[in-house]
């Protein structure tokens, strides 16, 4: 059963837990979105902690895109600094053809800030075990995608002393379970089963947002 509350919670981390929670967490109530910062998703325990990083958003897109016009034009744009730069590339279209280069890249970024977070005691009150879910799903992707993922992840998680327990990869196709950097179990959605799990995660982020 899956539980949200308050204005924080993100559409990420809603859809992330309403994937576990009709996956590799059926059976366990899973919560989102409360104020006193734990993880992402968490057990009303705190024996299970789950951070959610999203591989790539819209304006990577627009960024890849707005970088190519640039780099043609005497221009450069370092793809780890992109804060200030994403008002400017809002009106640029949208870049299905993203670089996989570029998408490791920012992914690179999210998971390295995860793992020094980690190991900076950012979620010490979590009591047993924390877990990664990495959320990829704007373009289609398969087991030869997870390769480059997973490989980007095991290439950071070495530099730490501290790794996440699990690691969950999920993509509009299906959601990879690994330990230790290894793929141990997987699951292919069905049909329309991803596009109902994006639509239950709309309706509660948006009964959220009536309830504040």
């Amino acid at each position: 059963m899956l539980f949200v509350s308050s204005k924080t919670a993100k559409y990420a981390e809603i859809l992330t837990a309403v994937i576990l929670s009709h996956t590799f967490f059926d059976g366990t109530n899973l919560y989102v979105g409360d104020k006193e910062k734990v993880t992402d998703i968490y057990t009303k325990n705190r024996d299970i902690g789950i951070e959610v990083v999203q591989a790539e958003y819209l304006c990577d897109f627009l960024l890849d895109s707005y970088s190519k016009l640039s780099t043609r034009n005497g221009l450069s744009l370092d793809p780890n600094n992109n804060k200030k730069t994403k008002a400017r590339v809002l009106s640029w279209s949208y870049n299905t053809d993203l670089d996989d280069e570029y998408v490791m890249a920012q992914f690179r970024a999210r998971v390295k800030d995860k793992l020094f977070k980690l190991n900076n005691g950012n979620y010490k009150k979590i009591k047993g075990e924390t877990d990664l879910a990495l959320l990829s799903y704007m373009r289609v992707k398969d087991s030869s995608d997870a390769k480059n993922f997973i490989k980007v992840y095991k290439e950071e998680s070495v530099n730490y002393e501290r790794t996440f327990d699990k690691v969950f990869l999920i993509f509009s196709s299906g959601i990879y379970y690994l330990m230790d950097g290894e793929i141990v179990a997987q699951a292919e959605f069905v049909g329309d089963e991803f596009l109902s799990y994006q639509m239950t995660a709309k309706k509660l982020i948006e009964n959220v947002k009536k309830q504040v």
